[in-house]
This record gives structure tokens, C-alpha cells and sequence, in this order.
């Protein structure tokens, strides 16, 4: 009864220490506006590249459903090459 106890005590300890860690997120950017697409973007990914820059991919729909890619700078968003190629 006691193992069972303290094993318990154990799950929960490290539960709330794993909620101490939870991240939010924070948008990039001014205001909604300055959004990568103006309509609607899929299969979205991120990475973070060289010199902390943030870089995205998605589906464009702003260009025939094709893919685009924007990095960060001066905060906004900049195409990275042709959009919807």
C-alpha cells in the first residue's frame, strides 16, 4: 500500500513538473494581417533556419493550391524565391 502510495505521490510530481514547462504560442508579427497567406494556407510547416530566421511552407491558396514558402524578416513575411511553385 505504501509503494502504491509513493508511486502516485511520483506520477503526480511529475505531472506538475511537466506543466511548469508548457510553452505558448506567440504570434509573428504586428497584428493578423501579416499572416504567410491572406486566405487560407495548408499542410503548413515551420523550421527555424541560419541565424534564428523562421521559416514557412504550405499549401498556397492565394497561388492555384500550390506550395510557397515565406521567411520572417523585419517583421513580415517575405516570399522565398516564386510563390506557388
Amino acid at each position: 500500500m505504501k509503494m502504491k502510495k509513493n508511486l502516485i505521490s511520483l506520477v503526480l510530481a511529475l505531472l506538475v513538473s511537466l506543466l511548469n514547462y508548457a510553452q505558448q504560442w506567440e504570434a509573428l508579427g504586428a497584428n493578423d494581417f501579416n499572416a504567410p497567406s491572406s486566405t487560407s494556407a495548408r499542410y503548413l510547416s515551420m523550421a527555424k533556419g541560419p541565424n534564428n530566421s523562421v521559416y514557412t511552407a504550405y499549401q498556397d491558396e492565394d497561388n492555384s493550391s500550390k506550395l510557397s514558402v515565406k521567411q520572417f524578416i523585419n517583421n513580415q513575411w517575405v516570399y522565398v524565391g516564386t510563390p506557388g511553385f
